[in-house]
């Protein structure tokens, strides 16, 4: 079947079947973004707000990725050179990672389609959620000050969040093999 820019596919198990949602297919890839934020965590556990020493970063491609994912998911899982942006930012190589603040605005350009739904496991792990269920949700890109990330509010508006808040919630994006 052919898939497309918007729908809605199941690749991988979290506490269930994980939903994404398709932000862009090419000839050899697709990319995805889960449809719901999957958990919640803390950008950064020590200190510094950059997506290349994040333990968010080392959570997602490590436990997040073998706890979510068949070996046979994984090896459709891509490894991405993912481009930080930031004062003393490197590119990073990643199966799994978060939108830049750019992307979020890029494939989501309004801030109602922004908003994101925390699932029943964040929720559990202490997300913070409005009385729709919408919670907030972290960006990749460091924030001017050294202990602040972007991510996504309540109202869908990008901004700036101290990195130890471990009530916003993770939604990852996975580049996946059409093969």
């Amino acid at each position: 079947p052919l898939i497309a820019d918007g729908d809605i596919i199941e690749f991988g198990k979290y506490d269930g079947a994980i939903q994404w949602q398709v932000l862009s297919v090419e000839a050899e890839r697709i990319f995805l973004i889960s449809l719901e934020c999957i958990d919640c965590q803390e950008f950064n556990s020590s200190g510094g707000a950059s997506w290349e020493t994040c333990s968010l970063r080392k959570w997602l491609n490590t436990e997040f990725l073998s706890e979510a994912f068949s070996e046979e998911e994984q090896d459709l899982i891509l490894l991405t050179t993912v481009k930080n942006n930031g004062k003393n930012t490197s590119a990073t190589k990643d199966k799994v990672y978060l939108l830049s603040f750019e992307e979020a605005k890029q494939y989501f350009p309004t801030e109602k389609l922004r908003k994101a739904v925390a699932s029943v496991r964040a929720v559990n792990n202490g997300a913070a959620i409005d009385k729709n269920g919408v919670c907030q949700w972290w960006l990749r890109t460091r924030g001017d000050t050294q202990n602040y990330a972007a991510y996504v509010g309540y109202n869908g508006k990008r901004d700036y969040r101290y990195n130890g808040n471990a009530s916003i919630c993770v939604r990852p994006v996975i580049w996946i093999s059409r093969g």
